[in-house]
């Protein structure tokens, strides 16, 4: 009988401390568990990527958008931050491969075509450069990189012109297109050799002209 009453007071003084462990237990196990995060969505994963790169820490902020494409694999804006931090890595073809697949599966933005058109261009593969470049304009003819406000429409005209430079012949009439968009006081004329002057120097043909009026609209102009 007295073994009895001792295990009665045990079990009546241990009731209240078993419910409050399991109090504790249930709400832990609602919240994650004790001491642990919520998981993370790709899209708040990906604004993390966003915040790492414009800060040019592209190493962590490719790794930020890896972990969001881990949770959502298509989730085209991770394809298009990543794409992002492995051309500024110089990791060009992994940056071709996410830009296109951004595309393909239907990025809102032009920003894959832009970082499209300035790696094709570096990798003097000027139609696709041009084609890329011209894809931004027709999406949006004042377009700024919301990342990297320094890049913008003013850049996608200079590739234009570079690249159409690049391809020479009949093109450098488009190149001139572009450097009279960029800088309408320009006055180069093809046709009259007085005109083929850049910052106060006189050139001998008006190719070489061209190319160093571009070269002084890159110094002022290029945000890559």
């Amino acid at each position: 009988m007295e073994t009895k009453r001792s295990m009665t007071r045990a079990t009546r003084i241990a009731s209240p401390v078993l419910i409050l462990i399991l109090l504790v237990l249930t709400s832990s196990c609602g919240k994650g568990g004790k001491g642990t995060e919520p998981e993370k969505s790709a899209e708040e994963l990906t604004g993390e990527g966003w915040g790492l790169f414009e800060s040019d820490n592209f190493t962590d902020a490719k790794a930020k958008f890896n972990e969001a494409l881990s949770k959502d694999v298509n989730y085209t804006d991770a394809y298009n931050g990543r794409g992002w931090c492995n051309a500024f890595l110089d990791l060009e073809d992994e940056a071709i491969s996410d830009f296109n697949t951004a595309n393909t599966k239907g990025l809102s933005k032009p920003d894959a075509h832009a970082g499209l058109a300035g790696i094709f261009l570096a990798e003097q593969e000027f139609a696709s450069a041009i084609s890329n470049a011209k894809a931004v304009l027709s999406d949006d003819p004042t377009y700024q990189f919301s990342h990297r406000i320094s890049i913008n429409h003013l850049d996608i005209h200079l590739i234009l012109a570079q690249a159409y430079y690049g391809l020479g012949g009949t093109y450098l009439y488009s190149a001139q297109q572009e450097v009279d968009y960029l800088n309408p006081s320009n006055n180069l004329n093809p046709a009259d050799p007085i005109t083929w002057v850049v910052n106060g120097v006189a050139y001998g043909t008006y190719v070489e002209a061209l190319l160093k009026e571009i070269q002084r609209l890159e110094e002022r102009i290029g945000g890559y």
